[in-house]
């Protein structure tokens, strides 16, 4: 196990090591890959992706957490930096726990040992997803425009209650 993990974080430092030498080396050529429009944000992204990747290679699920957090946390940004809405960190920090959920659910495909974390992840994508949507509209609409996001929200629910139901094995 100790060498899986040795193994995997050599792996990870050597791509991150290359990825930055190559973009100091040839700093047109990372542009001229993503755009004009290339903008930070993607190096977040870029690095979670990496330990998604990684996490699938090694079969090591539990890479798959820091990377749907990291990834998760390079979309945020990436929204940030595009809309100008950096106050939504207001709010939308809610959804971390829910990335962690993301993580253990994308573990839990890779990994055999993690198949017992579904439905714990399950719950926990829900739960931030809920309460995001929530304080996104008290946010930006006040408190007239949560009526409408709460029929929504008992709308996901509802389906994802009934999916996990249908699919639980009895």
């Amino acid at each position: 196990m100790e060498k899986r993990r040795n193994l995997t974080g050599g792996i990870i430092l050597i791509l991150l090591g290359v990825f930055f030498l190559f973009w100091q080396m040839a700093p047109e050529n990372i542009t001229g890959w993503f755009g004009r429009n290339f903008s930070w944000p993607f190096y977040v992204i870029g690095i979670g992706l990496i330990f998604l990747l990684l996490a699938i290679v090694t079969a090591e699920g539990g890479l798959a957490v820091p990377g749907a957090i990291i990834g998760g946390i390079g979309g945020i940004l990436f929204y940030q930096n595009l809309t100008g809405d950096w106050v939504s960190w207001a709010y939308i920090w809610v959804l971390i726990p829910g990335l962690v959920g993301l993580g253990l659910f994308i573990g839990s495909l890779i990994s055999k040992d993690m198949r017992h974390e579904r439905r714990t992840a399950l719950n926990m994508f829900m739960i931030s997803f809920i309460i995001t949507l929530f304080l996104w509209a008290v946010f930006h609409f006040g408190m007239a425009g949560t009526s409408t996001v709460w029929a929504v929200a008992l709308i996901v629910l509802g389906g994802y209650l009934l999916i996990t139901s249908l699919l639980r094995k009895k």
